[in-house]
């Protein structure tokens, strides 16, 4: 009975390990690098470098918005202008022709807001809705998928189906900080705010119309 009780927990310890080396060597699609095998370098002659209007919760964010009226609204309209178009968001040297449109200047972004104006900006720059996955797994997401309006809440108050949106979600695990990649906010804000944060949640809505990104919402997780 002992021998048929040992064989029994070494199988199982053999499966478990065996599930480990598995996952490890070979991980889910949603967990690779793929944003890697697509290059988002740019010429920064071609990038938008006026100030341009951006959206909220699917709406055009200026005086008119519901929004504006509310704290909120009004931080996203002022960050807005402290991040006028998609280079102030970016890395890269003065002297450089190129940006990489994954490299963003996250030493910037002292609080969330910062962080949803510029992948508003950045995402505009696209110019495919198949380059947004592999954008966002090229930043560092570890995980992202695509679902469809239904899973964004303005979409029925907005009148907006599948047709006319896309939704991306994507979420950056606190477990990546641990080895060098922090989440993609300033050291200030890792401090701070964001001190215990376990995951960054992150929804992206996109008009297939004319790509435009319309909403951005991060949400740090604590529990």
């Amino acid at each position: 009975m002992t021998l048929q009780i040992s064989i029994g927990v070494q199988l199982k310890l053999y499966v478990k390990c065996t599930i480990l080396i598995l996952y490890f060597t070979f991980p889910l699609r949603s967990e690779t690098s793929v944003g890697s095998e697509i290059s988002f370098e740019s010429s920064l002659t071609v990038i938008n470098q006026d100030y341009s209007p951006i959206y909220y919760r699917g709406l055009l964010l200026d005086a008119e918005n519901p929004s504006a009226k509310y704290p909120d609204g009004r931080a996203a309209m002022a960050t807005a202008k402290e991040f006028p178009n998609a280079l102030s968001c970016l890395a890269f040297e003065s002297s450089a022709e190129t940006v990489s449109l994954a490299d963003l200047e996250t030493g910037k972004f002292n609080k969330i807001a910062d962080l949803e104006i510029c992948l508003q900006r950045v995402g505009n720059e696209l110019g495919n809705i198949s380059r947004f996955e592999p954008w966002l797994r090229a930043i560092g997401f570890g995980w992202t998928d695509e679902r469809p309006a239904s899973h964004w809440l303005s979409a029925s108050s907005l009148g907006l189906g599948s047709e006319e949106v896309t939704v991306f979600r994507a979420r950056w695990r606190a477990g990546d900080s641990f080895i060098g990649r922090g989440y993609p906010l300033s050291k200030k804000y890792r401090w701070a705010d964001g001190l215990g944060a376990k995951n960054l949640h992150l929804t992206i809505v996109v008009r297939r119309q004319d790509l435009r990104v319309i909403s951005v919402k991060a949400v740090m997780i604590f529990l």
